[in-house]
């Protein structure tokens, strides 16, 4: 359920997987998104699970997150 009630289209939802696939673990780390580390598990759950790596991330880093997709 969406808080917000945006309503997705197609050109939304591919500029939000372009966006992903762009991150990568330097920028999740300096964004504060995931813990530094070598290989570390969450970097894997972000590749992994991408929906659930979002579901179970905390507010400050979900924030975070999105001013990295943002920019």
């Amino acid at each position: 359920m969406l808080m917000d009630m945006t309503i997705f289209n197609q050109r939304m939802l591919l500029r939000l997987a372009s966006q992903w696939s762009d991150i990568s673990k330097d920028q999740l780390v300096a964004a504060g998104v995931i813990g530094p580390g070598p290989g570390g598990s969450d970097w894997k759950r972000f590749n992994d699970d991408p929906m659930m790596f979002l579901l179970k991330l905390p507010s400050a880093q979900l924030q975070a997150l999105c001013d990295l997709l943002n920019n």
